[in-house]
């Protein structure tokens, strides 16, 4: 049982109900009978993540005979991009240097992608003002046209 509870969080996390290769197909089923599409939906907009990302995870339930309500998941998904399509959510994703992976609808975009310009702004402003060790390439006098900060480039 406990195996099956870790199949169903692995599910929900995304990786996938393939992910556990001795769940057997009747728990497979039985996993996306019980998944509640709304919720799965609310928590991806919360994340941001793509509704792309899930096609796996719907084409594993629908082989398996239990059609995923995608209008469920879809309203809820709407609900969580509400919530993570703010200034704030997108100050905090440029600040820590998360990509944008266009999820805003139209009318929430525009605050998001602003606050995530800010949040890259001023990400780059603590990694230029905290002193870091520096590595270059080069030997004795030769100065490095740039030196690698970890992972950043920074050229003289």
């Amino acid at each position: 049982m406990r195996l099956a509870a870790t199949c169903v969080l692995l599910a929900v996390a995304g990786l996938g109900l393939g992910a556990c290769a001795s769940v057997s197909p009747a728990e497979r089923a039985a996993l996306c009978q019980t998944v509640d599409w709304h919720d799965y939906g609310r928590n991806d907009g919360l994340l941001g993540i793509p509704e792309a990302e899930r096609t796996e995870l719907i084409a594993v339930c629908r082989e398996l005979g239990h059609a995923p309500d995608v209008a469920a998941y879809r309203d809820g998904r709407a609900t969580g991009l509400a919530k993570y399509c703010t200034v704030e959510r997108g100050y905090e994703a440029g600040r820590a240097g998360r990509r944008y992976r266009d999820v805003c609808p139209p009318d929430l975009a525009i605050g998001f992608l602003q606050g995530h310009a800010e949040g890259r702004r001023d990400r780059g402003r603590d990694y230029r003002a905290e002193p870091r060790f520096a590595f270059g390439l080069g030997f004795g006098h030769f100065r490095p046209r740039h030196h690698w900060w970890f992972g950043h480039r920074h050229g003289w």
